[in-house]
């Protein structure tokens, strides 16, 4: 065999052993973000369990060790109650908050007010151009409602609410219509959660009936004839009654 095709025959050896290891790399750098994202989902699942376990605790008259209920609380599950954990932390599962309108806690060691940031993390002014507050919101005024949430670096990490900001405000272009408050600032107002159960089944039920819900004046007039059903019996929050498209009665909490 002459000295090319053995140069030519070593190179493409090479070729392939290299593009074999970058496959390798490759599908297991994917492997551990996969294993990593279902990580972090079950570690949110738990995180949202012990809370719930704790917050229900509460409910029995077992005391919560690692926490409190906000006061106001009337001992019935079907009313969703702030739950303030032992870092001082609105600690319901995001199951009950999401959606829900935000407040600047004045109890339980709440200032009154809360900073609303453009990220889950504290730049003060003494950082310069790093800074990434918003804007400060005094109690009573609402927040706003939340989208999202996320836990900092800190040790013990602290939770992040993003909010559809009920007043967007400050920016140079245009205002900001979202922003970042931390968990241990804020609160909600209780609500009765046996509406929304009741209305999601009833939407569901119609969404079903209806294919094109969104563009249909039956579905409604059928989900508001719902919702004036159910308020009757259990008053919630305006956010909820946005929540399925119905207008809210003038005496609705303003939430």
């Amino acid at each position: 065999m002459d000295k090319k095709k053995v140069i030519l025959l070593v190179s493409l050896g090479v070729v392939l052993i290299g593009g074999g290891i970058t496959t390798v790399v490759i599908l297991s750098k994917r492997k551990k973000e996969k294993d990593a994202e279902k990580l972090r989902i079950a570690k949110q699942k738990q995180f949202e369990k012990e809370k719930r376990e704790q917050y229900q605790q509460s409910y029995k008259g077992e005391g919560a060790p690692q926490g409190s209920v906000a006061s106001g609380s009337t001992g019935d599950p079907n009313i969703s109650q702030p739950f303030i954990d032992s870092e001082l932390q609105l600690a319901n599962p995001f199951s009950e908050i999401k959606g829900q309108s935000l407040y600047p806690r004045t109890t339980q060691r709440g200032s009154g007010y809360a900073n609303i940031r453009k990220g889950p993390e504290v730049l003060e002014a003494w950082e310069g151009w790093r800074n990434n507050r918003i804007t400060k919101i005094n109690a009573p005024t609402p927040i706003g409602r939340v989208i999202s949430e996320k836990e900092d670096d800190l040790d013990p990490p602290m939770r992040w609410f993003k909010v559809q900001l009920a007043n967007p405000c400050c920016g140079i272009l245009s205002d900001y219509k979202t922003g970042w408050v931390r968990a241990d600032t804020i609160t909600m107002r209780p609500y009765n959660k046996k509406y929304e159960i009741e209305m999601s089944k009833f939407a569901q039920s119609l969404k079903a009936k209806y294919p094109n819900w969104w563009n249909s004046t039956t579905y409604r007039r059928e989900i508001a004839k719902k919702s004036t059903e159910l308020r009757q019996k259990f008053p919630v929050p305006y956010s909820l009654y946005r929540k399925y498209g119905v207008p809210a009665p003038k005496n609705a909490p303003k939430a």
